[in-house]
């Protein structure tokens, strides 16, 4: 294999299509008697198929217009008249004979399909062509007569039956009768079904080759030859093949009311034929064309997915050579397209995220810079140092170590180098900076609610004292009432909630519309340094932001002349845990 892996990948892709066809020709050939058997295993079944569900529906109904006379003639006018004569004890004979007329009628048009009708009261109507019914059968005592009450209907086989003597193989199907004035239960049906017209149904089979029974518990009836050669190992509704004998089978079942019945259809393989000459020519015809067009499309399949394949690579090789952001033209509009598309964006992605992490570490040390600057001024220190002097002076000892110490700290965090911080010591290095402040401020008052649980949680370094520096130098300033600064840092559905509110000036509506066009401008440019302005330590705070977590970032301000801002930051709390 080492020969073909010396190859370049446009006689790689001609070799292995050439082994396809050699593969194509190969496999059509040696399946084509595989196809061929199939097809004619498929069609067996199909046969076996068709020929069940056809007998199916026969059989179902036939027996749906047995029931269909059953039932009109339980509910006819002839047989109706026998109740309401035994009832009255008036024209009984009359309407006994007119209904056996009725029924001999419907047994010459239901080819011998007999009818007998027994009332509640003991009288018996007996149709025409039945000799020997067992008069003394009582419907009342037989062992099925509670499912008969229950279903209604009830069918009788073998010696179920209510006949003195074997003749002609039937069945017997039991209504029970509803007087349709008083709706009272006033008789029964017996309606006697001779084999034969089911036995005649099942014969005339709709396929060469096919049999067709009905096995009725011990009692089969239709094709012998199916009846006998459809093993019992077969699974129901399903079209088996019978090894031995070389028959296609299949069982169905049929239900009757109670009763359960199988419908066994068989197709003799030996007698089915079928042509499979044009099977011969289709394959060698299907061979050919693959042959042809393999040998046209390898090429053109070639050209079309190693040229793109190559202008990548080279593409590649001018990004390793420091040409970044180097894009490729699309011709294509399916995968390899996509691919082309990828690699633009990656492309991009690479130049943009260079660019993206300068900005970055460029705006940090600004950030930090701007942090040791304000804490170094001489200002801020000459102020803290004199306020420091005045607390020993006073004698407040305990206050000035407290101050000294909280100055060591602010200095300690300045000169920390690290770009991310945990959300404890970004709050403890905002605790020492207010509680200096609070010294200077004394109307100055600090509220917090904090959770434990997201203090762990590292985030950008320097986000929350530019807020607070924010509220005092501009917020506070020139304010006579008592100053109070809220910090709330908590966690909801997976993100940290930061909020510092202060209850200073505020901001009138034109300037916050300005600083929402502002944050506006750093999502769209987010990489652009930010000119000085009086709320310039909220827009340092977002861009640093926006450029950690883009648009994960939730940043909302609410602010009213006179009443405060409110400043809500949301990041997701999974991604700021480094």
């Amino acid at each position: 294999m080492n020969w073909f892996l010396k190859l370049g990948i446009q006689k790689k892709t001609l070799v292995f299509m050439q082994g396809i066809f050699l593969a194509a020709v190969l496999i059509c050939g040696g399946t084509t008697f595989g196809i061929y058997r199939y097809w004619s295993n498929q069609m067996l079944k199909e046969t076996v198929s068709y020929v069940s569900e056809t007998k199916y529906n026969e059989l179902k109904n036939y027996f749906q217009q047995v029931d269909e006379v059953g039932y009109n003639v339980a509910y006819s006018n002839w047989v109706q008249n026998v109740f309401i004569a035994e009832k009255t004890n008036r024209n009984l004979q009359t309407a006994t004979s007119n209904a056996i007329d009725n029924m001999s009628s419907l047994s010459f048009l239901y080819a011998d399909v007999r009818f007998i009708v027994k009332t509640v009261g003991g009288t018996q109507v007996v149709g025409s062509g039945i000799t020997n019914y067992d008069k003394q059968f009582h419907i009342e005592e037989q062992i099925w007569y509670e499912a008969l009450l229950r279903d209604g209907i009830y069918v009788l086989t073998g010696e179920e039956q209510p006949y003195t003597k074997e003749q002609e193989a039937f069945i017997t199907v039991c209504y029970i009768i509803h007087d349709y004035n008083s709706l009272e239960h006033a008789g029964y049906l017996l309606l006697r079904i001779p084999l034969a017209n089911i036995e005649k149904l099942l014969n005339a089979v709709v396929s060469e080759g096919a049999g067709v029974s009905l096995r009725i518990k011990d009692q089969t009836i239709g094709s012998i030859e199916a009846a006998e050669k459809a093993d019992m190992e077969m699974l129901s509704g399903e079209t088996v093949l019978l090894k031995q004998s070389g028959l296609y089978a299949n069982r169905t079942p049929v239900e009757l009311h109670n009763l359960q019945m199988e419908l066994v259809t068989i197709v003799n393989k030996a007698e089915t034929r079928m042509q499979n000459t044009m099977i011969w020519i289709v394959c060698l015809v299907v061979i050919l064309l693959i042959g042809i067009l393999l040998i046209g499309v390898s090429a053109v399949v070639s050209r079309y997915l190693t040229a793109p394949i190559l202008i990548c690579k080279e593409a590649m090789q001018e990004i390793e050579n420091d040409h970044l952001g180097i894009t490729i033209d699309k011709h294509y509009q399916d995968e390899i397209g996509e691919l082309i598309d990828g690699f633009n964006r990656m492309s991009g992605s690479i130049s943009q995220l260079i660019e993206t992490n300068k900005n970055i570490s460029i705006l940090q040390k600004e950030a930090e810079f701007k942090i040791l600057e304000r804490q170094l001024s001489p200002h801020f220190l000459f102020n803290t140092l004199e306020m420091i002097n005045g607390m020993i002076l006073s004698g407040h000892h305990h206050e000035a170590v407290s101050a000294c110490e909280n100055l060591g700290q602010l200095y300690s965090y300045s000169l920390k180098q690290e770009k991310w911080i945990t959300i404890r010591e970004e709050l403890e290095y905002t605790r020492r900076y207010l509680t200096i402040m609070k010294y200077k401020m004394e109307r100055l008052e600090t509220e917090y609610e904090i959770d434990e649980r997201v203090l762990a949680v590292k985030t950008v370094k320097a986000i929350l004292q530019p807020l607070v520096e924010n509220s005092i130098r501009h917020g506070f300033q020139g304010q006579d009432k008592e100053c109070c600064i809220s910090i709330s840092i908590g966690e909801k559905q997976g993100q940290v909630h930061i909020s510092v509110m202060d209850n200073g000036a505020g901001m009138t509506e034109e300037q916050r519309q300005a600083l929402d066009r502002n944050l506006q401008e750093i999502r769209e440019q987010p990489g652009k340094k930010l000119p000085e302005s009086v709320h310039v330590g909220v827009r340092n705070v977002f861009q640093r932001l926006y450029l950690e977590y883009g648009d994960q970032l939730q940043f909302s301000i609410a602010s009213k002349e006179s009443y405060g801002v409110r400043i809500e930051i949301r990041i997701p709390e999974g991604s700021t845990d480094v």
